[in-house]
């Protein structure tokens, strides 16, 4: 859901009804759209709609991002929320971040913590600021191209009415931050919707027996003439951050950049 003319999310979300929504982030790399860059507005106006109707259901949506969390917390009167984020102490963004608006009062954030892009934990002087995620990754340790992880979790539960809590400490490869809000995300809806009763145990089950490509389809590392070399693919400046990030892993001094494109004009898009 790019835009509200291809994706038309107001008649998905009006024929389907839904009882949960799940929102990971609003990017301002993913506005375009069959070849056009629309506005940023209509962009989040067009995720917007995709829970605009719903009543009395389930949205999920991430904590640290200020375009989600407000689509959030303008549908608590009338739904449960289940917000997910990081609460690291210890980790830094490496890249210099641009400014982000409001989208209460359109003047710019003020962030503590940047963990990627326009996710971290930020307020605004109108009131406005990042929630106390219900399920957020408190510990992240990584050795041995290992990450070694701590969720907690306290999520409402559609079937029980009543909230689930349990502590997960898992071991995953080293997928990199992007990916751990995937897993977040993950285990947010899958706590929101099962009407299992052992669901922590199934959640250990399913993540120590999913075999991770990471990401999938887009990454991999590989070892030439005593180089550490990362193939990437992505079409965006995100991606890029993302790849980066992950090479960060394995490689202590500067990282050197290649990259094709295959059309006419498309380095524009690395230039995000």
């Amino acid at each position: 859901i790019r835009d509200i003319v291809h994706g038309t999310p107001d008649l998905i979300c009006n024929q389907i009804q839904p009882v949960g929504v799940v929102y990971t982030n609003i990017s301002r790399e993913h506005t375009q759209v069959a070849g056009v860059k629309n506005p940023f507005k209509d962009y989040v106006k067009a995720k917007t709609l995709l829970s605009e109707s719903m009543h009395n259901g389930i949205l999920i949506t991430n904590a640290d991002d200020p375009n989600t969390t407000f689509i959030g917390l303008n549908k608590e009167k009338d739904n449960h929320i289940i917000y997910y984020g990081l609460e690291l102490e210890d980790y830094e963004d490496i890249f210099e971040e641009k400014d982000v608006l409001c989208p209460n009062c359109n003047n710019n954030l003020e962030y503590t913590t940047h963990y990627f892009n326009q996710r971290g934990i930020y307020h605004c002087s109108c009131g406005f600021k990042r929630p106390e995620p219900d399920v957020k990754l408190t510990r992240l340790l990584q050795e041995n191209n290992k990450y070694y992880i701590t969720i907690d979790v306290d999520a409402y539960n559609y079937h029980k009415k009543n909230n689930i809590r349990y502590t997960l400490e898992m071991e995953l490869p080293v997928v990199g931050i992007h990916n751990l809000y995937n897993c977040l995300a993950t285990i947010a809806t899958y706590t929101a919707f099962t009407d299992k009763e052992n669901i922590k145990d199934n959640v250990i089950n399913f993540f120590e027996n999913y075999e991770f490509v990471i990401p999938p389809g887009r990454f991999e590392i590989i070892k030439i003439g005593g180089k550490t070399i990362g193939v990437g693919q992505g079409d965006n400046g995100d991606a890029l951050k993302v790849n980066s990030l992950l090479m960060k892993n394995y490689v202590d001094d500067e990282l050197e950049f290649i990259y094709t494109t295959p059309e006419v004009n498309e380095e524009e898009i690395f230039e995000d």
